[in-house]
């Protein structure tokens, strides 16, 4: 008797025109088709989920290296207005001292003045 069939592995049926290819294009057409099949399959939703967390960590690193430029940039601002009131401040400070040395005894009058100054 001879043996059952399911026992026995079954190649799988290829369909390849040979009638149509060379020898050698159907062999390289064989060998195409299964690295095709060998390759990972990646569906079609996953593709997508994956691209829209591309996008959103992507977006996410531009909101963060934004929020540090911009905090970087307060923090250089803040430093330019506290040098402008030292600086308003010397120079209300030159003002009065020349007043002084210019008017000498109208002492009050100068002092009036850089305080009006000061507003």
């Amino acid at each position: 008797m001879t043996e059952p069939e399911h026992d026995t592995p079954q190649k799988p049926v290829e369909y390849c025109p040979d009638y149509s290819l060379g020898a050698k294009d159907a062999e390289r057409l064989r060998e195409t088709e299964k690295a095709l099949r060998a390759r990972p399959h990646v569906s079609l939703r996953l593709r997508i989920v994956t691209g829209f967390l591309l996008c959103f960590f992507l977006t996410g690193a531009t909101a963060l290296v934004t929020l540090t430029v911009l905090y970087q940039a307060r923090s250089k601002l803040r430093f330019l207005e506290s040098s402008q009131a030292v600086m308003r401040e010397i120079e209300q400070a030159r003002h009065y001292e020349r007043d002084f040395f210019l008017n000498g005894s109208r002492r009050n009058r100068s002092f009036s003045a850089s305080l009006w100054w000061s507003d």
